[in-house]
């Protein structure tokens, strides 16, 4: 016999009474129960999601050097959480753009390399989809951290006076040269003997020993790019030229961009002191067979030396770029990385908390730059120790970051426009065309001018029309 179970003989309790009261019975009741519940979670996990800090970047390098970054910043706000995605380049710009089309899906704060931001500075500055980095900076009790930059690496990141990017580097060009070649040549220092580009020239007659002439042992006093840009854009910009000027209009057949163009062409055509570099393969080659003396490299180009040619450790020195004049520049600046924060960003304060770790602490751009070699655009960085005196085994132990800290103040300022995509596949033909001498380094840079005017003005239609059928 079943004993009976005494709760059946209970009366029911009150929770039991109220479900079994309610008009459409337990089952809707505990499925309306279910929903309000779930709308709960699902509003508490948006909640969580704010606290996601979303930034974008396209570098490996920078990748693994924020995560260390992402640590400090999560430890230092808790229950924040730093979500870093890595994406190629140009992906990451048609996201970027295709966010700001749509009005969502931009990160709170992004990369983005020199030659991409150009495409963003249309129209007038409050139609710029990024925040005012100077007037943010001053909202969260930052006021006047610009001061604490190089200025000029503020140009390609500011539009009609405002800033829009956190300048990352400062991307110093100096001269690399074989220092144990150079002295067996007569010049045991290079420094002292080419001051200018004009002692330059006499020192590269001197040991240079162009194919024609010594086939079996040629020697040639520099490496020069003859179909692409990379040197002439250098020595443009320490001239004091560029491809544009501050207000973005096309610079580039200035009478400094003739000159500069003029001396390029002759060290191949008329000097015969230039090696040609096609590809890095072939220059690595070549350097290997002491063909070539000396290159510029910016600072990120040094470990490209050092990686491809180990062999030669020690062998090379760095030494400022020889001035055009007497008393002028004596660097140049080639790349750069910003980071800027979308205006559609929900969580900008803490955009901008994470920008000012990565790149106004001191503690973290001076480990960045003993790691990775590219220099730091803040002035603090050069104030540390450790960075003044590291010495850089592949350069015989020299004291590169001295020598970055004593050239910063000389940086030019790089000013580009959103055509600067476009019109810099055709710079290496015009570069080529004057030392093949097929025109006149004047006829040639004034007709590169009209073509990027042409470029621009093509932009500008477009423009045009989308803003009409708004």
């Amino acid at each position: 016999m079943v004993k009976p179970d005494p709760a059946e003989d209970r009366p029911p309790g009150r929770l039991a009474a109220w479900l079994d009261s309610f008009p459409l019975g337990r089952t809707p009741l505990v499925m309306l129960a279910l929903f309000v519940v779930s709308a709960l979670l699902v509003g508490f996990s948006g909640h969580l999601e704010g606290r996601r800090l979303v930034y974008w970047c396209f570098a490996r390098t920078h990748y693994d050097d924020y995560m260390s970054a992402k640590e400090r910043f999560e430890a230092a706000h808790p229950g924040w959480r730093v979500d870093i995605k890595l994406v190629d380049h140009a992906s990451l710009l048609n996201r970027l753009t295709a966010a700001f089309v749509r009005g969502s899906g931009a990160p709170d704060a992004t990369e983005i390399e020199i030659t991409g931001i150009g495409r963003f500075f249309k129209g007038e500055a409050a139609e710029v989809s990024f925040e005012d980095l100077e007037a943010l900076g001053a909202q969260q009790g930052d006021a006047g951290w610009p001061s604490r930059i190089v200025e000029a690496r503020f140009a390609p990141w500011s539009y009609q006076g405002h800033i829009f990017g956190m300048p990352q580097d400062l991307h110093p060009v100096v001269l690399l040269y074989r220092q144990d070649l150079f002295s067996q040549l007569g010049y045991p220092d290079l420094p002292a003997a080419a001051q200018t580009w004009g002692d330059f020239l006499k020192v590269a007659l001197q040991v240079s020993r162009p194919r024609e002439v010594d086939p079996g042992h040629p020697h040639y006093a520099i490496g020069l790019h003859n179909s692409d840009f990379w040197e002439f854009w250098q020595m443009l910009y320490q001239r004091g030229g560029g491809i544009y000027d501050a207000q973005r209009r096309p610079a580039v057949d200035s009478p400094e961009a003739v000159e500069v163009l003029d001396f390029y062409a002759a060290l191949f055509h008329t000097h015969r002191v230039a090696w040609p570099i096609r590809d890095l393969p072939s220059f690595w080659g070549a350097i290997k067979r002491d063909e070539v003396l000396c290159f510029l490299a910016a600072d990120w180009f040094v470990g490209f030396l050092r990686n491809n040619v180990p062999e030669q450790a020690g062998l090379w020195r760095a030494m400022p770029m020889p001035a055009w004049y007497p008393g002028g520049r004596r660097v140049s600046s080639f790349g750069g990385t910003t980071t800027v924060i979308p205006r559609q960003g929900e969580n900008r304060e803490m955009a901008w908390e994470f920008t000012k770790l990565l790149y106004l602490d001191r503690e973290e751009t001076v480990s960045r730059a003993l790691k990775t070699r590219v220099m730091p655009a803040m002035h603090e960085s050069y104030e540390d120790p450790r960075l003044l005196g590291d010495r850089f085994a592949y350069l015989g132990g020299q004291e590169l970051g001295r020598l970055f800290a004593e050239l910063r103040n000389q940086i030019p300022p790089v000013y580009l426009h959103s055509s600067w995509t476009e019109a810099s596949t055709q710079l290496g033909t015009v570069i080529l065309r004057a030392i093949q001498q097929e025109d006149t380094p004047a006829n040639l840079l004034y007709q590169y001018r009209q073509y990027i005017e042409g470029i621009m003005q093509r932009y500008a239609s477009v423009e045009a029309l989308l803003r009409g059928g708004r």
